[in-house]
């Protein structure tokens, strides 16, 4: 995934951390 957005991916990250 792209990381873009906190809330962009499937991932309830605080920052933009989707592996």
């Amino acid at each position: 995934m792209a990381k873009s957005n906190p809330t962009t991916t499937s991932t309830s990250a605080p920052t933009s951390t989707a592996t």
